[in-house]
C-alpha cells in the first residue's frame, strides 16, 4: 500500500477528498493548497499543507470550527508566506 493511501485510510470514513493543489486567489496572487478534504460529521473543510515532509512528521498548527473573517485569513496567509520565505532563504545560505 502506498504511503498516500495509508494516510487517507487513517483519516477515517468521515473525510471526503475534495482537491489536490487547490488554487486559492488572494488579492492578485495565486496560492496552492496541498490537500483539501471535507469532514462530513463536522461539516467542515480540512486543509492540509504538506511542507517539510522530509522531517517525517505532520503537525496541526491550528484547528478552527468556524471560518475567521477574511482580513484575518489574509493576514495569517501572508504571515505563513513570510515565514516560509525566511526558511527558504536560510536553507539556501552557504
Amino acid at each position: 500500500m502506498l504511503e498516500s493511501e495509508r494516510f487517507l485510510l487513517e483519516l477515517g470514513t468521515d473525510f471526503s477528498f475534495i482537491a489536490c493543489q487547490k488554487r486559492m486567489t488572494i488579492g492578485d496572487r495565486d496560492f496552492y493548497l496541498d490537500l483539501l478534504f471535507f469532514h462530513r460529521s463536522l461539516r467542515r473543510l480540512v486543509a492540509i499543507e504538506l511542507l517539510q515532509l522530509d522531517r517525517g512528521e505532520i503537525r496541526v498548527a491550528e484547528y478552527l470550527v468556524e471560518l475567521p473573517p477574511k482580513g484575518l485569513r489574509e493576514a495569517k496567509l501572508h504571515e505563513a508566506i513570510r515565514l516560509a520565505r525566511g526558511q527558504v532563504e536560510r536553507s539556501s545560505e552557504p
